[in-house]
Order: C-alpha cells, then sequence, then structure tokens
C-alpha cells in the first residue's frame, strides 16, 4: 500500500498505507548570508520526532515533484533541488 497525501496549509498531511496513522510533513526554508536558500523537512512521526528521514518526507516530496513536472513550475523543481 502506497502512502496518501494531501496538501494542508504550510505542509502535508500523509497518511500512512500501513498503519492507516496521519503525520505532518513541513518544510523549513531558510535563507544563508549569501542569499542562497535552504531547506529542511521535518514530520510528527516518531522516527521524524528524533531528526531521522521517514517515509512520509519521502511521499510528500513525491508529491511536490510530480506536481512541479506536471505544472511545468521550472522555479519549484529548482526550489525542491535545494531541499532534497
Amino acid at each position: 500500500m502506497s502512502d496518501t497525501v494531501r496538501e494542508i496549509e504550510n505542509g502535508y498531511e500523509v497518511t500512512s498505507g500501513k498503519s492507516g496513522k496521519t503525520y505532518t510533513v513541513r518544510t523549513v526554508v531558510k535563507m544563508d548570508a549569501c542569499g542562497s536558500y535552504y531547506g529542511k523537512r521535518i514530520c510528527s512521526c516518531p522516527a521524524g520526532q528524533h531528526g531521522r528521514r521517514c517515509h512520509h518526507i519521502d511521499a510528500a516530496e513525491q508529491h511536490e515533484w510530480d506536481e512541479a513536472i506536471r505544472e511545468k513550475d521550472y522555479d519549484g523543481m529548482d526550489m525542491l533541488e535545494r531541499i532534497s
């Protein structure tokens, strides 16, 4: 089973295909001193709360890429590359 991703304000709700539990994935984006953007994804699941990457983050990231490709959002793709 695959995860279900739903866009919410400032992030995504990802419902696990295995457990059926829903977690929130957010991206924290900052700008460094040179003006370049960088970001980190965080998840509300137990692994995410310990700073580890989880499959919920992977599902949200894949959803973002699919949307950017579908919409031909090249600026969005550039930002995704900086965060990934």
